[in-house]
């Protein structure tokens, strides 16, 4: 039980004494004995969702025209001068 406990990712951080396995031994024996024959558990119930990720490598990102830029540039500094 003490091995079972400490692989199980719930009961790995609340069994941290033998007074805590003494105390809970009988309903970590119940799940595991659940999970021996393929039951879920309430702490190990997968949800069913599924998420999806952005892969940001294949995101595209908008180009702005260099010129259109150096436009933008000017007017936030106030000049007119679009070589600067």
């Amino acid at each position: 039980m003490i091995d079972w406990s400490q692989n199980n990712d719930f009961w790995s951080g609340n069994v941290l004494s033998a007074a805590k396995l003494r105390k809970q031994y009988d309903t970590m024996a119940a799940q595991a004995n659940n999970e021996a024959k393929g039951k879920t558990t309430g702490y190990r119930k997968k949800s069913g969702r599924i998420e999806t990720a952005t892969d940001w490598n294949k995101v595209k990102a908008k180009e702005t025209p260099s010129n259109d830029l150096q436009e933008r540039l000017a007017k936030i500094r106030g000049t007119e001068d679009v070589a600067n």
